[in-house]
């Protein structure tokens, strides 16, 4: 009897040596990228791999069959780029040389977070994960597969906003999911549009798990972070996440659904805040509701609201709203919270303050006639025209700027980001006016351009495309360099047409990084048999 599989689209039993499933029609030659398991890989004598879903700085995602309960499942793979040996063995996962202790580590914390996941109650607005695997010198997570769409793909469908309503009624089941997390000592990281799955049933679940190592700059992995909705500690490798990160990212989900409008980075916002309340970009939105928002992405983590608990009690109930307002004081240039030790610093310095004024009293009498030697201009007055030249901030990192009162006593700074291929992220790359010029308008404006870094391309997909077409996609993408290479072609693919590009689909360059576009060559001309008992030719004849 001929070896038989499970067709990984229709789940229909197969000869293993067929390429073509009988039943619905589907290739089953292998078509991942090279690195990733081939379709038809069976693990632990039961998951049978389909087609890749996606590849992140932690590992390869499939679709997948349960063989034993012939269903379609979903297999993340931990496969860490940056750690990995890419010779040898394609089953096999091993480190790179010097990387073996931190290749151990981290696979250990992939291990138990999804050990821990499994362990977990069912609970309607999670992902369930469905079993562990440990072979091949790495471990595999097997989940359940998701039908319907990502809520990214939900909301751009719709032609208007959700209603808060609306909202709470798709995501509570989410942010209860989110609370188990919390309760297990887990924090998500990477709550985001692109992470919740809407199923065919109108239920909301979420998934996209993932070690901290991938939510967060700085570290070994290749980071993955959902502009907008990571929050502002997740970019910097010297601050710490807790549950107010997943609080960040939760509002900022739901201040999509609500207004339409996805946040501003909180890289951006570090620089400028420009985050407008959710009530003044849709008005149908409650101003209390509006303000929990606010509250839950606040910049700083020690103002922000520290649960979801929190912050799904002031998002349900209009006066658990107010008094999370009333018990949080505002900043009246920002409209952000402010923590309440600078309150208390605050108050200390103002007491200060108006002693020393009670001094100047008594020792002047009142008269309001100063000695010859307190006669130097306030710093107010100092400070309303500056009739120096401005100093030079080109080349500086702007939160160094803006942080030394020297200068924002001042000045008022302005900001435009730009991308810049030669300044790095956060530093200033122009000024007006310039360096030793004085500042035309009398509220001492300084315009300051700041980088964005090096622009990010995402690669599209071009698999089947010809090799002009795929160069027209890739240019129009903003993708301009681009290399070609050819592979042998054993004439099952289309002559001169991709086959794979590298990064793969959705995988991120700048623009001094290239494209690998691998393009199938000549397929092999078929040799003319000899009909029988006609006589060979002499070559040489």
């Amino acid at each position: 009897m001929k070896e038989q599989m499970i067709c990984p689209f229709c789940l229909s039993g197969v000869e293993r040596q067929q390429t073509v499933c009988p039943f619905c029609g589907a290739s089953l030659e292998n078509k991942n990228p090279s690195g990733t398991l081939p379709l038809g890989t069976v693990l632990d004598g039961r998951y049978t791999i389909g087609s890749y879903l996606s590849i992140d700085g932690e590992g390869v995602t499939y679709k997948a069959v349960d063989n034993v309960a012939r269903m379609f499942v979903v297999i993340k793979e931990y496969r860490p780029v940056t750690l990995c040996d890419d010779g040898g063995d394609v089953l096999t996962v091993g480190p790179k040389k010097g990387s073996e202790v931190l290749f151990k580590t981290t696979r250990m914390d992939f291990a138990e977070l999804y050990r821990t996941l499994q362990g977990l109650q069912r609970q309607p607005g999670l992902v369930q994960v469905r079993d562990v695997l440990e072979q091949n010198g790495t471990v595999y997570g097997v989940m359940e597969y998701m039908d319907g769409i990502t809520l990214a793909d939900y909301l751009a469908k719709r032609s208007a906003p959700l209603s808060p309503q609306e909202t709470l009624n798709l995501l509570r089941p989410v942010l209860e999911a989110v609370s188990l997390l919390h309760g297990h000592g887990l924090i998500h990281q990477g709550i985001c549009p692109q992470n919740i799955r809407i199923t065919s049933r109108g239920e909301a679940r979420l998934g996209g798990f993932a070690t901290s190592g991938l939510r967060a700059e700085g570290g070994e992995l290749k980071h993955q972070l959902y502009d907008g909705y990571s929050a502002p500690e997740q970019y910097s490798a010297a601050e710490f996440s807790g549950r107010f990160t997943d609080v960040y990212g939760i509002a900022a989900v739901i201040y999509r659904m609500v207004t339409g409008v996805q946040p501003a980075p909180a890289g951006e916002r570090r620089i400028s805040d420009s985050l407008r309340p959710a009530h003044v970009v849709q008005p149908g939105v409650p101003a209390e509701f509006s303000a929990v928002l606010q509250a839950a992405m606040r910049l700083d983590a020690s103002g922000r609201l520290q649960t979801v608990a929190e912050l799904l009690g002031g998002l349900s109930d209009p006066e658990q709203a107010r008094e999370l307002a009333r018990s949080q004081p505002k900043d009246a240039a920002s409209g952000n919270s402010i923590p309440k030790q600078y309150w208390i610093i605050g108050g200390t310095v103002a007491a200060g303050v108006i002693l020393a004024l009670i001094l100047l009293v008594v020792i002047f009498g009142g008269s309001g006639k100063p000695s010859s030697s307190s006669a130097a201009p306030s710093s107010s007055s100092a400070s309303s025209q500056v009739t120096e030249g401005v100093p030079n901030f080109v080349g500086k990192k702007y939160t160094d700027v803006t942080r030394n009162s020297q200068y924002t006593n001042l000045y008022d700074f302005s900001v435009t980001q730009e991308y810049s291929d030669t300044v790095e992220e956060g530093y200033i790359i122009s000024q007006d006016p310039e360096a030793g010029e004085t500042p035309a308008s009398s509220d001492n404006t300084i315009h300051l351009v700041v980088s964005k870094g090096k622009e990010e391309f995402t690669v599209p997909n071009v698999i089947g495309y010809t090799l002009d077409g795929a160069k027209s996609a890739l240019n129009q993408a903003g993708i301009q360099n681009i290399s070609v290479e050819i592979v042998e072609n054993d004439g099952s693919q289309p002559v001169n047409c991709v086959v794979e590009t590298v990064p793969a689909e959705n995988g991120k360059v700048t623009s001094d990084e290239s494209v690998i576009v691998r393009v199938a060559g000549e397929a092999p001309q078929p040799t003319a048999t000899p009909e029988p008992g006609s006589e060979p030719q002499d070559p040489q004849a």
